[in-house]
């Protein structure tokens, strides 16, 4: 029983070495997206694509100099404009979605990071 407290702390000590190397960053993602959404009764030629938007909070782990993995949770919209049959107007079909993407980023050379 005397040798777990040893054992946890050259644990936390290694633990806190290897933290200390990586390197954590936060920030924020947005910008513009074109997305469609098909309706299942309504024919694709009567679909437009509609400009919408991606935002949200980011999160970057530098595993090492060159490799990281990053990921947010993101907001995203997307929807789409449809053409009515009863009038001359289109009608906006818009769905929001809590995203929360995962990738992996490999840099190389200098100067470009």
């Amino acid at each position: 029983m005397k040798k777990f407290p040893a054992l946890f702390v050259v644990l936390s000590a290694l633990g806190m070495h290897s933290l200390q190397a990586q390197t954590i960053e936060l920030g924020f993602t947005a910008g513009p997206s074109l997305a469609s959404v098909r309706v299942s009764p309504v024919p694709d030629a009567q679909h437009k694509p509609m400009v919408s938007f991606a935002f949200g909070p980011t999160l970057t782990y530098h595993l090492s100099n060159n490799l990281a993995i990053s990921s947010g949770l993101l907001l995203d919209r997307k929807g789409t404009e449809v053409e009515t049959f009863i009038s001359p107007s289109t009608t906006r079909i818009n769905f929001d979605y809590l995203s929360l993407p995962v990738m992996v980023r490999y840099s190389f050379g200098n100067f470009v990071k």
